[in-house]
């Protein structure tokens, strides 16, 4: 019994303070994004759905972690490279993060969420729901296959109607805007969509992940510090105009220091220092993305970054493991893996 209080006791004092975790709970898709690495014709992509039982079982280890001690309420976030609502047990699975003290969100790509869905998002308690986009019009359909923009509008109007009827403040609804080099025109345009819809905010990102050598062309990669001035200024224009209308709007855009000899890397965008990724396995890595190898080599990484088994470890003994602390210590002392030095996460 002293044993059992003196690990829970380690356990919770060494246990690392984050800023978010995020699970994933799926593997499978019913959509096929013509840049989505899962997506790819032959990559030999196992379908999987994570166990509820696995689930509840590393959960208490997860929320140790994501208590509400921090600056601000952390967020479990269900969600990996499959769509989350192929989860049987997905509503099962945010009810219990609820009652683990932890905020919970959910990326989608709007296919499955119908009336009945929409109902279940607002009365479970679904703190955040962010909806998958890569446009501003019709564009959007063909660059996301098996989704539709018009899909992803209506389960907004839906989500919003459900949630004033039941007085609801909560999912607060973001947009996760996947912004490729053929609709860098559309970038100003991007707040006047998604005005006055009730969304809060909209996070654009650029493709690091190439899944295929026939979406290269779709990489925004600015080839001199002047034209990543220009990117920039027009996203910084666009956060503005998106701000007049009441929405937050981030972006996550690559410095390309390729082309910048000397250029120092810096942190990654994935906040690795302060986050991580749990696999549909229950493996503990530091992002979705080094899961993959080069674009001509279609198969999974068999080497990624993996640093445990929540089912066998606690996350503080994963977390500070030699391992995983050298991993870290590499950005800190600005010398990251040869794998992630060549991603455009690392600013």
């Amino acid at each position: 019994m002293l044993g059992q209080l003196r690990a829970r006791f380690h356990d919770w004092f060494y246990r690392p303070r984050l800023d978010w975790i995020q699970v994933e709970i799926n593997t499978q898709c019913n959509a096929r994004c013509i840049y989505c690495p899962a997506a790819k014709p032959g990559r030999e992509w196992p379908p999987k759905k994570m166990p509820l039982e696995i689930f509840e079982t590393i959960l208490p280890k997860l929320a140790m972690s994501a208590s509400p001690s921090h600056w601000r309420e952390p967020i479990i976030h269900l969600q990996g490279w499959g769509e989350p609502f192929l989860n049987p047990d997905f509503f099962a699975m945010a009810e219990a993060t609820k009652r683990a003290g932890c905020a919970v969100g959910t990326t989608t790509n709007a296919t499955l969420v119908d009336e009945a869905i929409a109902a279940r998002i607002v009365d479970t308690g679904i703190d955040v729901i962010s909806f998958s986009v890569a446009g501003i019009d019709e564009r959007n359909d063909p660059i996301r296959p098996g989704t539709s923009l018009e899909q992803v509008l209506g389960a907004i109007a839906m989500l919003q109607r459900i949630k004033a009827d039941r007085s609801s403040a909560t999912p607060a609804i973001h947009i996760a805007y996947m912004l490729l080099k053929s609709g860098i025109d559309d970038i100003e345009q991007i707040p006047d969509l998604f005005a006055g819809r009730g969304i809060e905010q909209i996070v654009i990102s650029t493709l690091t992940v190439i899944a295929d050598p026939a979406v290269r062309h779709e990489v925004i990669e600015p080839a001199t510090p002047a034209e990543f001035q220009i990117l920039e200024h027009r996203l910084a224009r666009a956060a503005e105009h998106a701000k007049e209308r009441g929405i937050e709007l981030h972006y996550d855009i690559p410095h390309n220091r390729h082309s910048w000899p000397g250029r120092p890397p810096g942190l990654c965008a994935e906040n690795i220092s302060r986050a991580i990724v749990v696999t549909v396995d229950g493996e503990v890595t530091p992002c979705m993305l080094n899961r993959f190898r080069a674009e001509d080599d279609p198969r999974p990484n068999p080497n990624p970054f993996h640093f445990g088994k929540l089912a066998e470890q606690s996350l503080a003994d994963i977390w500070w493991s030699d391992g995983y602390l050298r991993f870290r210590r590499t950005f800190w002392d600005a010398e990251p893996p040869a794998r992630c030095r060549a991603c455009q996460k690392l600013g």
